[in-house]
Formats: structure tokens, C-alpha cells, sequence
């Protein structure tokens, strides 16, 4: 029968995969628990939570979830970070603590329900912000429109010129 502390612990794993868009789990054995709290710090910055699970009640928890299929890397000493906005900026937190701390490490993530390894965080963590994303993506779709305004103003304005010449040849100016 299991404990009611158990229970309690499962729903509030379940409610928080609820608003979450992606997980990654970690290895944390041998860190302090200041290290850990500065890894919580850095992720809360990037609106994502980090958690240390017992893996038997997040194996409850994933079940019948998109998150399901990462239950056989569940062993061992395991943190989860859960991602509420910004993937890409919480996967470069997660990927800078792997580097600032030795015994913390990436296990397996999922993105949008399907699997990440190590090097898709590092390829995600490499990716620029998403400001500079959306300005790109802007930038490109205005490149088609300010061509099509340059050929169209070239019109009127060759048609000036051709005026101007008229004018001068004519000795008018």
C-alpha cells in the first residue's frame, strides 16, 4: 500500500508535467546541495524547474505520458529539469552546468514527445535565442517585399530621368 506521502509526491509530479514542454533528465551524484540550488537558481532564470526524483514515483508519474519512453534510463540518482517556455535557453543552462560541474550531467530528454541524446542538447543549446530567431525569420520574410518596392520605385523613378534628359537636351534648363 503505498504511502500517502508517495501519492502526494506522484500528483505533484503529474501537475507539473502538465504545463511542461519538454524534460531533461541528470545525474547529480557527488554534487553539493549548493551546487545543486545554483543549478535550480540558473534554470528558474530561464523559467524552467529542476527537481531530484525518486525514479519509482516519476516512473508512475510518466506513465501513459509522452515522457513514458525514457523510463528505462531511470535509475541511478536522477534530477528532472522541467521546461516551461524556452527550450533552447534552458537546454544551454543545462549543457553550461554539465561544463561548471563535473558530476552533473545530461542523461536523455524529451522535446515535443520524441527523444534527445546528448549531442541534440548541445545542438539545441548552440542555437541563437529566439529574438534573434524571429528577427532572422523577419528579416527574410521582408527581403522578398523590400526587393519588389526597389523594382517598383526603379519605374517612376527612370521615367523621372528619362523626363530630366528631355529637358536638358531641349535646353530648357
Amino acid at each position: 500500500m503505498p504511502s500517502q506521502k508517495n501519492i502526494k509526491q506522484v500528483e505533484e509530479l503529474k501537475e507539473e508535467l502538465k504545463d511542461t514542454i519538454a524534460a531533461f533528465v541528470t545525474d547529480f551524484k557527488g554534487l553539493t546541495v549548493d551546487e545543486i540550488n545554483t543549478i535550480r537558481r540558473r534554470l528558474e532564470k530561464a523559467n524552467a524547474k529542476y527537481k531530484v526524483v525518486k525514479n519509482t514515483l516519476f516512473k508512475i508519474a510518466i506513465k501513459d505520458t509522452e515522457y513514458e519512453q525514457i523510463s528505462d534510463v531511470l535509475v541511478g540518482t536522477n534530477g528532472v529539469v522541467f521546461v516551461k517556455e524556452d527550450i533552447v535557453e534552458t537546454a544551454k543552462v543545462v549543457a553550461d552546468a554539465a561544463k561548471d560541474f563535473e558530476n552533473f550531467s545530461f542523461k536523455i530528454g524529451v522535446v515535443e514527445g520524441k527523444v534527445i541524446n546528448e549531442n541534440d542538447l548541445k545542438a539545441l543549446s548552440s542555437l541563437p535565442p529566439r529574438e534573434v530567431l524571429y528577427a532572422q525569420l523577419l528579416s527574410v520574410l521582408l527581403g522578398p517585399i523590400r526587393g519588389l518596392v526597389t523594382v517598383l520605385s526603379g519605374v517612376p523613378r527612370n521615367f523621372l530621368y528619362v523626363l530630366k534628359a528631355i529637358e536638358e537636351k531641349k535646353g530648357g534648363n
